[in-house]
């Protein structure tokens, strides 16, 4: 029996497209009951954007007027199950306000509203977890063709579980929690549960290692290690895997993933490219070292790469080749290879480097630099200025540099990363959306170390570099508003939690190639 992702026709192409959308984080629940069913939670900032969708008018209706009688959080998700390819239920889930530090005169009135009667124990049974920091409240209603079923969900300390839920519960959820015993308890989980009906309730977890989980793994594509989803929901026996859009896809269909990624990579520099070189110049970095401007930066980088004249460097997605004409004009004898995916950059760079008098020393070459079209042990440095977070297998791209390095020849980084560790859902919703904004697939610090390591690298230095990096010139290539430039209207989403910060790597090739 395979899974509905390796049968793509059960996948509407609507949906497809949807979760595609820069605009959008997605979540595709994989549930061991039947493959060819899915859970699709999609995050909206506005009730605008379902107006686009089809979904049934009241639907829309409901939408519109929780937003209007209740006070909630601006962001809300739109929760679709599919079977065989057809939409069978839509819930929509909000979350009542952090600062609404006593919310349960919503949740009763909210209820009552939509014909659910509130327990008359739900204000005892809540205390303990409304009296956390960080705790959070929110409202469910499932709609099946006008008929409205209202529910309420929490995220609480899992501490606090076994106490809240048995309170707001009962005895039924004993057989859930021991069912949980086996799993690695996380700060956090989530309690969702229905007042007209004690058995309709579930448990998620966050961070949970796919591999634990009930599911048909067998007959599913090679596991990443570890794969953890954000979210498990447990439901009385039956298990469904959160997975993000991206991760799903790419576990998938690595293959077609990478192509597409590729595609994605430079699609949006060419639909981006004049925006970029009329706001930000040749130097397409979001982080500047200080203030004195992108070549004082790109010189700065370069002695973070310990560049001495005379050097052959590659330049792993140089773009118009800007810090390349600034590291060539400012180190007499080195020699610069830039690589990029697309033409039209490689086009205007040409251009440049030749009015410069510079296109003997910096040559220009189109590929990929997860299959770097050079000899082995050929160049002293490699650098990845801001690159790294198009690598769609860093592994393959820290292999494929290590054997064009020279024994003692340096690879750099400096580039944007992301928080390590367990990711608040405010977090990934964000960094889903910067992703897919800026075409890349940011990694940890860590994961970027670890590869390096496992390439054969001996890393040397690594700084953190929030005290170092400016943005300012990116800030104002956005514009203000209400006049944004044409970079800012492309550019310019509003990012409440993103966990990214700049850091730089040096690391050397001491040994010789593996193998």
């Amino acid at each position: 029996m395979r899974p509905v992702a390796a049968e793509p026709q059960f996948l509407p192409d609507w949906i497809r497209k949807l979760v595609e959308d820069p605009g959008h984080y997605a979540e595709v629940g994989l549930s061991y009951e039947c493959p060819r069913r899915l859970g699709l939670r999609l995050f909206f900032e506005q009730l605008s954007e379902l107006e686009c969708l089809g979904l049934p008018e009241g639907l829309l209706a409901l939408a519109f007027e929780l937003q209007k009688r209740f006070d909630l959080v601006p962001g809300h998700w739109l929760r679709l199950g599919i079977d065989e390819g057809q939409v069978t239920r839509l819930a929509l889930n909000y979350e009542v306000p952090p600062q609404n530090h006593y919310p349960i005169s919503t949740l009763r009135v909210f209820l009552r509203r939509y014909g659910s009667a509130p327990p008359v124990h739900l204000e005892s049974a809540l205390r303990p977890a409304l009296e956390i920091p960080d705790s959070r409240w929110g409202l469910t209603v499932d709609w099946n063709e006008g008929v409205v079923k209202p529910r309420i969900f929490g995220r609480i300390p899992y501490e606090l579980l076994q106490q809240v839920g048995q309170a707001l519960i009962g005895d039924t959820v004993r057989p859930l929690l021991e069912e949980l015993a086996p799993f690695p308890a996380s700060p956090w989980c989530y309690l969702s549960f229905s007042p007209a009906a004690s058995e309709l309730f579930s448990i998620d977890l966050e961070q949970v290692p796919l591999q634990l989980l009930n599911l048909p793994l067998a007959s599913w594509p090679a596991l990443p290690e570890p794969m953890l989803c954000p979210y498990a929901k447990f439901r009385g026996g039956r298990q469904t895997a959160y997975l993000p859009w991206p991760a799903f896809a790419a576990w998938w269909c690595p293959e077609t993933e990478e192509r597409s990624f590729l595609e994605k990579v430079r699609d949006y520099y060419d639909a981006r490219q004049d925006d970029y070189l009329q706001h930000l110049g040749t130097t397409w970095q979001a982080g500047h070292w200080g203030r004195e401007g992108s070549q004082a930066s790109n010189l700065q980088l370069a002695r973070r790469a310990r560049i001495d004249c005379g050097m052959r460097i590659l330049d792993a997605g140089c773009g118009v080749a800007g810090p390349a004409l600034d590291l060539a004009q400012a180190y007499p004898g080195i020699q610069i290879d830039g690589l990029n995916l697309c033409q039209n950059q490689l086009r205007r760079a040409a251009a440049d480097l030749a009015a410069a008098g510079m296109d003997q020393r910096i040559r220009l070459h189109l590929g990929d630099f997860h299959h770097l079209p050079f000899e082995k042990a050929c160049f002293q440095r490699v650098l990845f200025l801001e690159t790294s977070g198009y690598a769609h297998d860093r592994h393959q791209v820290f292999s494929e540099a290590f054997r064009v390095l020279c024994p003692g020849g340096m690879l750099y980084i400096k580039d944007v990363f992301r928080l390590p560790g367990p990711l608040r859902r405010s977090q990934w919703v964000d960094l889903n959306r910067f992703d897919r904004l800026y075409a890349q697939k940011t990694p940890t610090l860590q994961e970027t170390l670890a590869a390096l390591l496992d390439c054969g690298f001996e890393v040397i230095d690594s700084l953190e570099l929030s005290g170092h990096i400016s943005m300012e010139h990116y800030h104002q290539a956005m514009g203000d508003a209400p006049h944004p430039t044409s970079f800012g209207l492309a550019h310019g989403q509003p990012f409440r939690d993103l966990p990214l910060f700049f850091a730089d790597v040096l690391a050397v090739k001491r040994q010789a190639i593996p193998g």
